[in-house]
Order: C-alpha cells, then sequence, then structure tokens
C-alpha cells in the first residue's frame, strides 16, 4: 500500500458586491484560463439565476439558498473535478421573525481538491486575483492569499500555521 501522495487545498473566492453579469463574465474568463492550463473535463458555464433554477438545483436544498450562483467544473491531472465560482448568499436572514446578519455581501465560493498540481491551480487563482477576486488556498498547513493591491498589481500574502510547543 502507497501513501496518496497529492495533497488536499482548500480554497476560497471572493469578488465585491457587483451585478450578475459581471459576475459571470469574470468567472467565463476563469473557465477559459482553466482549459488554457490543461485542467480536464472543463464543464460549461452553470448559472443559476432564478429561484426555480436554484429550487431544482443541490443548492435547493440548503437550509439557507443563495440568490445565484455562477460557476464551472474542472478537473486536474490528478484530481476528482472540482467547481470554481461565486455565489451571493443573502446578507440577512430571518429567525423568529428577527432579522440576523448572515453573510458578506461579497460574491463568494469555497471547496476543495485533492492534487499535487500546485502550480495550474496557483496559476488559476493568480490570474482570478487580476480579473479582481480575493483567492485564497490552504495546504500542508500554510494559506498563500492573493489579490490586486491598490495600484491595481496582484500581491500575495503567505501565513503558515503554527505548530504546538509541544512538538
Amino acid at each position: 500500500m502507497t501513501a496518496d501522495p497529492r495533497l488536499t487545498v482548500s480554497y476560497l473566492l471572493s469578488h465585491p458586491p457587483t451585478d450578475l453579469g459581471a459576475v459571470t463574465d469574470v468567472i467565463e474568463r476563469i473557465r477559459q484560463k482553466a482549459i488554457e492550463l490543461g485542467f480536464r473535463h472543463v464543464s460549461d458555464l452553470v448559472c443559476l439565476t432564478t429561484e426555480e433554477d436554484i429550487l431544482d438545483s443541490r443548492y435547493g436544498g440548503q437550509p439557507i439558498r443563495p440568490h445565484a450562483v455562477v460557476y464551472f467544473g474542472g478537473a486536474l491531472f490528478d484530481s476528482d473535478p472540482a467547481e470554481f465560482g461565486l455565489c451571493s448568499l443573502p446578507v440577512e436572514i430571518e429567525i423568529g421573525g428577527a432579522k440576523m446578519p448572515y453573510a458578506v455581501a461579497d460574491w463568494t465560493w469555497s471547496a476543495g481538491v485533492r492534487t499535487r498540481d500546485l502550480k495550474a491551480i496557483s496559476e488559476l487563482f493568480d490570474f482570478a486575483a487580476g480579473l479582481g477576486l480575493w483567492t485564497s488556498m490552504t495546504f500542508a498547513g500554510m494559506t498563500v492569499s492573493s489579490f490586486r493591491g491598490a495600484t491595481g498589481a496582484v500581491e500575495y500574502e503567505q501565513e503558515w500555521l503554527q505548530t504546538p510547543e509541544d512538538c
């Protein structure tokens, strides 16, 4: 029996509030980049924009449903298919007649994939940051975030998780 050499990469994507058309354009450009990078089995763009679309999807059974979801699926050379996109969640929900804050106004996405191909996924997220997304991926005890800074250039932050002192 051999150990699986792939890393689990958890990722977060976020885009400031904007209209659905702008989000659809950005995710389509990221989808095209995934194809250029050699992702396998890249799906068509999926846009769930009506209550009926969302209710008929896997998001319809969620306790708190998104307003809109735009994503595509694709796989790296050694991974199962993963999804990349953005969704708009309600910023407040009603519980027992009272309105409670729930989510931020940003379009967001979180998912994960098991792969050794950190180069391709890093290049995809670097491209996404150039389009105005904030991206973050966590693997092997490290988080790398990329975003467009004040000058318009893509900037990076890296954070290592601390190990317990008794190790």
